[in-house]
């Protein structure tokens, strides 16, 4: 489990990005198809935003826990609200842990050759 260091001397707990189990993947895939349809239908430029709030939602889906804490001193509980609320540079760290289940969802994540099998063509030992 990544720990990722946050401004201020914080840090975070995220599960690594390979371990989005496929029902997470479809249930992604389904919040995007909804999302997508909604902002074709707001007549929008919608591509980078869905991508956005993908990333938002991965993150988020990811994050097991964190440091942070309120003005007050409470904790902060993790949420999406509280995710989109971080500073740039804390949320880049934490997608660089995302971005591989976020490349998959967008299909830019290619598997790997060495591990995939296919009925066409039989796995060959190395």
């Amino acid at each position: 489990m990544p720990t990722v260091p946050l401004a201020g001397g914080h840090s975070a707990q995220m599960r690594d990005a390979e371990t989005m189990t496929r029902r997470e993947e479809m249930a992604h895939r389904k919040w995007m198809a909804g999302e997508t349809g909604n902002l074709e239908d707001d007549d929008r430029e919608g591509g980078v935003e869905v991508e956005d709030r993908v990333r938002n939602r991965i993150v988020h889906s990811l994050l097991e826990s964190w440091t942070l804490t309120k003005p007050d001193g409470s904790p902060l509980v993790v949420s999406i609200a509280a995710v989109q609320d971080l500073s740039s540079l804390d949320f880049h760290r934490l997608l660089a842990v995302a971005k591989p289940a976020v490349d998959v969802l967008f299909g830019r994540g290619a598997p790997d050759p060495k591990s995939a099998t296919s009925s066409d063509s039989p796995a060959t030992p190395d």
